[in-house]
């Protein structure tokens, strides 16, 4: 029972937008730390202190973009980036931005335009490919996205976002088989970064792998124990595979990870009211011997 999750946004597009050391009061320049340390919702506050007169107006819509994304908000940043484009058409991690909201919005033809803009800017552009590709995968068209995704892949090979859009495809045409080499392509050339593992542990699932699964979502929690969708993938797995509450190991394990998750601010409500449910069952009734 693998659970696919498209990534939002990779910070390498970030570094497209890199600019000289700015003054310490410079709103962008602390934007950029904001958004380096995570307080996305403050970039977005920040953000929108910088003035359409204002040189770096450009770059602030842009950051507040991906901001934007990674906190679910793609309308806003469609409006975000589509300001970024219209001041700098030849922008292409401007365009990919939009191309990503517009996804998110179901707004297809639009996401098709907007990449189109950013692969004609530029060809090689990992992030363009990447967007191509989960384009077609919302679509459902399986075999342009793979095909995509793979040029993704191509021309990022150390991407970890690039990798995961990569391995859900696999997954959704079910290349379970290549999704595993995927993945541990990516743990061989990332190996402190938790991606690989994550990604390795959804394929192993895929094919009923369960406990090689469970001891690869682990590591990549060892590498990054706030990985959100690792803590949520293991809670659902290991609450699948207790064999009705009779693991107690596996019963236990889920019942962290489902503590984790919320603890560290997840907001899938069905999967609180799962987590809700368990939890008055084991304070209920006795825990578990086996």
């Amino acid at each position: 029972m693998t659970r696919l999750f498209l990534p939002l946004v990779s910070l390498l597009a970030l570094a497209l937008w890199a600019a000289p050391a700015l003054a310490k009061d410079s709103h962008l320049a602390v934007a950029r730390k904001l958004f380096a340390d995570g307080e996305y919702d403050k970039v977005v506050e920040v953000t929108a202190r910088v003035v359409k007169k204002d040189a770096d107006y450009a770059k602030a819509r842009y950051l507040s973009g991906e901001a934007l994304l990674l906190l679910a908000k793609p309308a806003d940043a469609a409006k975000a980036f589509s300001a970024v484009v219209k001041l700098r058409p030849k922008a292409a991690p401007a365009w990919v931005g939009l191309a990503h909201a517009s996804i998110r919005t179901q707004e297809f033809d639009e996401a098709k335009i907007a990449v189109d803009k950013a692969l004609k800017l530029e060809a090689k552009n990992a992030e363009a490919w990447r967007a191509l590709g989960e384009l077609h995968l919302a679509k459902e068209e399986s075999k342009p996205a793979l095909k995509a995704l793979k040029k993704a892949v191509g021309y990022a090979p150390t991407d970890p976002a690039a990798a995961r859009s990569y391995v859900v495809a696999l997954l959704a045409a079910e290349k379970s088989k290549e999704a595993v080499s995927a993945a541990t392509r990516l743990i061989s050339k990332r190996k402190k970064h938790p991606m690989g593992s994550f990604l390795l542990g959804l394929a192993l699932e895929q094919r009923g792998k369960h406990a090689a699964a469970i001891t690869a979502y682990e590591k990549a929690l060892a590498l990054d124990d706030a990985f959100l969708d690792a803590h949520k993938n293991l809670a659902i797995l290991c609450h699948t595979m207790s064999r009705t509450y009779q693991n107690a190991a596996r019963v236990k394990k889920a019942m962290h990870h489902y503590e984790r998750y919320f603890a560290l601010g997840g907001k899938d409500d069905k999967l609180k009211q799962t987590y809700l449910t368990t939890k008055g069952y084991m304070d209920r009734f006795p825990k578990p011997t086996k």
